[in-house]
């Protein structure tokens, strides 16, 4: 017999959630508790921490709460998560702040390093609602000069002022403007050596003969069932934030008119 079971996260609810002429200009934090004032979910996401308070115009002409929460998301940064008693929370860092590490010799069985150039952009073209960039874009001439160049168009109608489109344009530059670089690795069970690992958490990874030394978050776990004495992490060095692995494939497929 087999069982399938297809399971969905819980903030993906916000989806079905509806925003319609929204303009305000308040703090983020404030914006936030309107948005999901608007559900009509019967067991709603309610407010928990959020860290971001910074004063923004922020227009939503029609969208979800869900493509409304991560567009404003894109501006602040941060992590959006949702905890076991439905509060949505946003916060400045993910997991534990006190560094683990995985060392050759010590507990690292095999490392891969690997590179991704998917989502490189060096020079951005980002308007808003009747609003443009004073120079028309936003650039890193370094990354050119080490990736070559690659352009990309943001619009997003959201935005009606300059302050937040520059703010808009800065947090896509330095996410997108260096390929995103992650370490695949195993290590022996963690259960083993009393150390264990959770999303977010900061990790160091040194192997002296391979010349790597470098801090990373965990972004993926992986255990072998049938070898438990074995498991592997995928560790980001240069993380595009965890939240956009959760919404990209919503975010980058919407046109925001």
């Amino acid at each position: 017999m087999q069982i399938r079971i297809d399971a969905q996260g819980l903030l993906s609810q916000l989806l079905s959630e509806v925003v319609v002429d929204y303009a305000e200009t308040k703090a983020v934090d404030v914006i936030v508790a309107d948005l999901i004032a608007l559900q009509v979910n019967p067991y709603p996401v309610t407010a928990g921490t959020i860290e971001y308070s910074t004063s923004r115009i922020f227009t939503v002409p029609s969208d979800s709460i869900y493509g409304a929460l991560f567009r404003l998301q894109e501006i602040e940064g941060g992590y959006i998560t949702l905890d076991l008693d439905n509060h949505l929370n946003w916060t400045t860092t993910l997991g534990s702040a006190t560094e683990k590490q995985i060392r050759y010799r010590k507990n690292l069985v095999e490392i891969k390093r690997v590179y991704d150039f998917s989502t490189l952009a060096n020079r951005l073209y980002v308007f808003g609602d009747g609003v443009a960039l004073v120079a028309g874009y936003v650039e890193d001439t370094d990354s050119q000069m080490a990736n070559g160049y690659r352009a990309e168009s943001i619009t997003d109608m959201s935005v009606t002022d300059i302050t937040t489109l520059n703010a808009l344009a800065a947090a896509k530059l330095a996410a997108l403007h260096e390929p995103e670089v992650s370490y695949i690795v195993t290590i022996t069970n963690p259960d083993a050596i009393e150390e264990s690992y959770a999303l977010g958490d900061a990790v160091r990874i040194i192997d002296e003969e391979l010349g790597i030394n470098v801090l990373t978050s965990v972004i993926k776990i992986t255990r072998n069932l049938s070898e438990s004495m074995f498991i592997s992490i995928e560790l980001a060095a240069l993380r595009h934030d965890i939240t956009e692995m959760i919404g990209k494939d919503y975010r980058w497929k919407r046109e925001f008119y």
